[in-house]
Order: structure tokens, then C-alpha cells, then sequence
């Protein structure tokens, strides 16, 4: 079995993981995630906290790294480099997701017996 339980989440906090996971299937990603900070900040998983998300626009993570505030994106658009970027946590979260997708379709997945590359 390639996907070993993670030993450092408590069992019923565990569980509670794989219900969210389950149960949360809403299309919409927004409604998803609204529903995943609401169980954040009423402590569903044992901890609480007063979670926000600002996906483009002042104050998000994308404002912060590039100096954008637009609501919308123009792929014509070219920004400056800051040394700041690279420590942003808009690149880092965007790093970490190339990683954690190509652990799912290289890895995860294949030990499965799942192609979905």
C-alpha cells in the first residue's frame, strides 16, 4: 500500500480528513473551499482558526509577489522581477503544487495501477 496513514494526525482528526474529502463535492471550487475554512474555524480537525482567502486583487498572496492588484488576469501582462518574489508565498504554494502534482501522477496514482497523466 503506497499511501501510508499519516501518524502524526490523530485518528478521529484523520478520519474527519477522509469525511471532508469525501463529502465535499460541491462543482464549485469556491463552495469547496468555503466549506473547507468553515471547518477550519469552527476547529474540525482540533486546532481553529480565523482563516481568509483573497484569490487576486490587494492584499493576496499574487498582489504581494508580483505588485498586481488586478481582479482579472491579461497574459500579455509582463511583470518586473522583486528579489522578494522568490520568497513569496505565492510562488512557493505554486511550487509546491507542481510538486504535489507530479508526486499524484508519477507516484500515488501509478501504485494504484492509475495512469492519468
Amino acid at each position: 500500500n503506497p499511501a501510508a496513514p499519516a501518524e502524526n494526525i490523530p485518528a478521529p482528526h484523520r478520519q474527519t480528513i477522509i469525511n471532508m474529502l469525501q463529502e465535499t463535492k460541491d462543482p464549485d471550487g469556491d463552495e469547496r473551499l468555503a466549506a473547507w475554512i468553515a471547518a477550519i474555524g469552527n476547529s474540525t480537525f482540533g486546532f481553529s482558526d480565523n482563516v481568509t482567502y483573497i484569490p487576486k486583487g490587494k492584499g493576496s498572496w499574487k498582489h504581494a509577489a508580483l505588485g498586481t492588484d488586478a481582479e482579472e488576469d491579461d497574459p500579455s501582462w509582463k511583470y518586473d522581477f522583486w528579489p522578494s518574489f522568490l520568497d513569496s508565498d505565492w510562488r512557493l504554494f505554486h511550487d509546491a503544487l507542481q510538486a504535489h502534482r507530479l508526486y499524484v501522477l508519477t507516484e500515488l496514482l501509478p501504485g494504484y495501477g492509475i495512469s492519468a497523466a
